[in-house]
């Protein structure tokens, strides 16, 4: 407990010394006018020279049929868009041109059927940042009606089986160039993206028929099996023009529903809360997905739409792994430095089940602190 508090400590006082703070996590920034700014890249792979058009949705969950507002991408994919002093959640679409990355053909993304992205969101004066791509297009069909819940679950589900942060990562060119100097996110974003590619040429289907078998087999154990075989082919494929030569670490077994464990905070008190620190012991049977130095990757930590976008929630993790009769452990710091949590999801875990966990995940070490460093009560934690 010493350990995570003297962290908790340590931080709030960086934060409350560099000119206030915060930042801008989920991509979410301030604009320099009134008006709302989303931009970001569409790519299946980059939609050059494409069109993009940003749409409200009602408080019912559907989307009108006038956008707010309309763009061009660039050559590399590229658009930004201002939407005036809208508030509240978006559709992005996107249409146009892009060159297969497994055939190396170019392909056309009609208007009359183009690549979604819904963000449950945005924030007149604020920029956000939002790709348009096959996966975000995949987590607008699993929402339904697009309520600002349903897009949240939506787009975590997709960022969750497929190990990637789809709203929050922007996947680059298929090409060793743009892999050069790419952070292994957004490679590996890129890579399941030529994966879905893969598909469609090794089945023969369209990229909508493709989508919708992801779609409708998501999660299952057929549906990874084709990702990941897909995945292994394009990075032998003489069309593999990004210089990765076999399969990152952080993309073995994508499409997979392992265990999510997600951290939920309730109570009182949480307005002024802004610090959390809590320590996991995981059952035998749960792993964490590593490097060769032992850390987990940055895929297992995965912050709740929400929680990134909106409270600019930062957070430390310090894993220690099982050894003999010692469980595995994850002591977890969380902070608010823009100010105070909100009641609900903050963070999930990402779990690889290695045979059957009977035990319960437990919570130990609890503490909560605001601003000035003061122990507060009222504040809750579980996880589900």
């Amino acid at each position: 407990m010493n350990f995570l508090k003297n962290t908790v400590i340590f931080v709030l006082m960086t934060l409350l010394t560099a000119c206030g703070g915060g930042g801008g996590g989920g991509g979410a920034g301030i604009s320099q006018s009134g008006s709302a700014t989303i931009s970001g890249v569409a790519s299946k792979g980059i939609i050059r020279n494409g069109t993009v058009a940003i749409y409200p949705v009602s408080a019912t969950g559907v989307k009108a049929s006038i956008p707010l507002a309309t763009g061009r991408t660039d050559a590399d994919g590229f658009y930004s868009i201002n939407i005036g002093s809208y508030s509240g959640p978006v559709v992005v679409e996107a249409s146009g041109v892009y060159t297969d990355e497994a055939t190396g053909k170019d392909i056309t993304i009609p208007a009359s059927a183009p690549l979604h992205a819904a963000l449950n969101y945005v924030t007149s004066g604020k920029s956000f940042s939002m790709p348009v791509t096959a996966l975000t297009e995949l987590a607008y069909r699993q929402a339904g009606a697009l309520t600002p819940a349903n897009i949240t679950a939506a787009n975590d589900l997709i960022s969750y089986v497929m190990r990637i942060d789809i709203i929050n990562t922007r996947p680059v060119a298929p090409t060793a160039a743009a892999f050069a100097t790419a952070s292994q996110n957004q490679k590996d974003y890129s890579l399941i993206l030529a994966a879905i590619s893969q598909i469609m040429a090794t089945e023969g289907t369209t990229l909508d028929q493709t989508l919708a078998g992801l779609n409708s087999g998501l999660s299952s154990t057929a549906t990874a099996t084709t990702l990941n075989s897909a995945l292994t082919t394009f990075i032998a494929n003489g069309n593999n023009h990004t210089g990765v030569a076999t399969v990152p670490a952080t993309l073995l077994n994508i499409g997979t529903v392992g265990k999510k464990v997600t951290l939920q905070l309730s109570g009182s008190n949480i307005s002024v809360l802004q610090a959390i620190a809590v320590t996991f012991t995981l059952p035998g049977g749960l792993l964490l997905r590593t490097d060769s130095s032992g850390e987990p990757l940055p895929s297992v930590y995965q912050l709740s739409s929400a929680a990134a976008a909106i409270q600019n929630i930062k957070y430390t993790a310090r894993y220690v792994a099982a050894s003999g009769n010692s469980p595995a452990t994850i002591a977890l710091t969380l902070l608010a430095p823009v100010g105070g949590f909100s009641a609900g999801d903050i963070m999930s875990i990402i779990c690889d089940s290695a045979g059957s966990a009977t035990s319960p995940i437990t919570l130990s070490d609890m503490g909560f602190w605001d601003q000035n460093g003061a122990t507060l009560s009222g504040p809750a934690l579980n996880v589900h």
